[in-house]
């Protein structure tokens, strides 16, 4: 009887050990692959919160320099843009259709430089747009002239695009200037050659202020450039 129970105490005692073994075992596996997840997930998520910061990092250098490059050019290209405008067709003569927004543009020039170039890219595509009319083979313009001059926005339109910060957007817009400025002239004329030289006088008014606009940025990079490089 006495070798009963203490077999039957043995065996219990040797299936405690074996369940504590067990567990022990099962509860080391679990922490170590529950510590394992937790290092993979941790290096997972700052390698790509790494990735991201590197390309913002990338991205602000690469916008730095396009802009560096397009404010260089800038002055070229506004020049040769008035110089195509004024002699694809006549004399210009001061036909102001609408109102011309300088209100907006006084705004402009108390904002930030992103939102000042978010307006100048805006206002050339409003420009590229108007440009692109089907009714313009009626304004009888020199046909060399105009293609340089819509060639050009284009160019200055995509520069500076290039060059605004993503998150960017214009803080005033001209959008219902220029919506009320083609119904007044192409399509309540049908794109009339009178009409389309108003459009004319109208887009070279834009492009002085927009030079306006622009030049003071200029003339503080040219500026930063020059305490950088005595």
């Amino acid at each position: 009887m006495d070798k009963s129970v203490r077999s039957a105490e043995r065996d219990r005692t040797s299936r405690s050990s074996i369940t504590f073994i067990t567990f022990t075992i099962t509860f080391i596996t679990f922490t170590t692959t529950f510590i394992t997840f937790i290092t993979i997930t941790f290096i997972t998520s700052t390698f790509i919160m790494m990735s991201h910061l590197l390309l913002l990092v990338l991205s602000a250098q690469l916008t730095s320099a396009l802009c560096s490059d397009w404010l260089s050019d800038y002055s070229t290209q506004s020049g040769e843009a008035l110089s195509w405008i004024n002699s694809m067709g006549g004399p210009l003569r001061d036909e102001r259709p609408v109102p011309f927004p300088n209100r907006a543009y006084r705004r402009i020039r108390r904002e930030t430089v992103p939102s000042q170039l978010a307006f100048v890219g805006e206002t050339l595509s409003f420009i590229a747009q108007l440009f692109n009319n089907a009714s313009m083979s009626a304004a009888g313009w020199n046909r060399t002239s105009t293609e340089k001059f819509r060639t050009n926005i284009n160019r200055q339109r995509e520069d500076v695009l290039h060059c605004i910060p993503s998150n960017t957007s214009a803080v005033t817009t001209l959008y219902k200037y220029f919506r009320m400025l083609e119904n007044v002239t192409l399509l309540r004329t049908g794109g009339s050659r009178g009409s389309w030289e108003q459009v004319r006088w109208e887009t070279r008014a834009h492009l002085v202020q927009l030079d306006v606009l622009v030049q003071p940025n200029i003339k503080d990079r040219s500026a930063r450039r020059r305490r950088h490089h005595p």
